[in-house]
């Protein structure tokens, strides 16, 4: 749902032979490479410090624009839920109106309360349906934001898989 866009979420520290590290861009922290393999974290290097900044504001401004993205269609599915809900009441009235103008009409008591109980039931029912979607949309509010958490995640994981590989190859 959230496609396959991809942004640089660390920063190496050097490239091919002089390749010692990289910065977490997330947590604006470097590390770099000792002998044995272990990451030591130390402060951004001079060097690379404005690029690791531009690689940050990039990182920040897809987060949010995703985030972006995500509010966009929540407020959405809310607005649209609340609609329907009106659109389903306005008929409910409607439909009640003319069942108690018939009612009020043949001077039927009896069609007439029977109409304000059916109006009461399916109002009733209709403020537990529209409910249960609110709730619904929450839930899938929630589960896009923890898809959002596990992209920011993924992107990580895939990038310290490529450190690995990289520090395989320089033993």
């Amino acid at each position: 749902k959230l496609g396959k866009r991809f942004v640089a979420i660390s920063w190496p520290i050097g490239e091919g032979d002089k390749f010692r590290g990289f910065v977490d861009l997330a947590a604006n922290k470097a590390f770099l490479f000792e002998k044995e393999g272990a990451l030591k974290e130390t402060p951004i290097p001079a060097d690379i410090e404005a690029e690791v900044q531009q690689r940050r504001s990039d990182l920040a401004a897809e987060y949010r624009e995703r985030l972006a993205e995500i509010e966009a269609e929540h407020r959405k599915a809310e607005v649209d839920a609340k609609r329907e809900h009106l659109k389903r009441l306005r008929e409910i009235e409607r439909e009640y109106q003319e069942r108690a103008d018939d009612a009020i009409a043949s001077r039927d008591a009896l069609a007439l309360v029977q109409a304000q109980r059916e109006r009461s039931q399916a109002i009733q029912e209709e403020n537990e349906r529209y409910q249960e979607e609110r709730r619904q949309i929450e839930e899938n509010y929630r589960q896009q934001l923890k898809e959002l958490k596990k992209w920011l995640q993924d992107q990580r994981d895939a990038i310290n898989e490529w450190y690995d590989k990289q520090l395989e190859e320089l033993k």
